[in-house]
């Protein structure tokens, strides 16, 4: 083994290789539970939006702001956002769509 510069044993193959495997196995439930999340904001951010014109809550930042100082975005939705949110989104240049979109 040493003269084929075979430096790895049968155990520290086995070891690594289940090493690998448990983080193959850590990587796939991490990603189901981003996926789950993403899922469940979707579906919340759905569920805001269908009643977002009865309401006075931001669509970005779900705070309650009076009625006289909400603003239309300008997506297809016609989203209402809150001042303060609204200044944010045109500072990082989001003025035809909003992230939920």
């Amino acid at each position: 083994c040493q003269e084929a510069d075979i430096s790895t044993t049968v155990e520290e193959r086995e070891e690594q290789q289940a090493a690998a495997e448990e983080a193959a196995h850590l990587k796939a439930i991490a990603e189901e539970d981003r996926l789950a999340e993403v899922a469940r904001v979707q579906a919340e951010l759905s569920r805001r939006n269908a009643i977002e014109h009865t309401d006075n809550e931001c669509t970005v930042c779900f705070e309650e702001f009076a009625a006289s100082k909400r603003h239309a975005f300008s997506c297809s939705e016609k989203h209402w956002v809150c001042g303060d949110c609204l200044v944010e989104l045109v500072k990082i240049k989001m003025e035809s769509q909003l992230p939920s979109c």
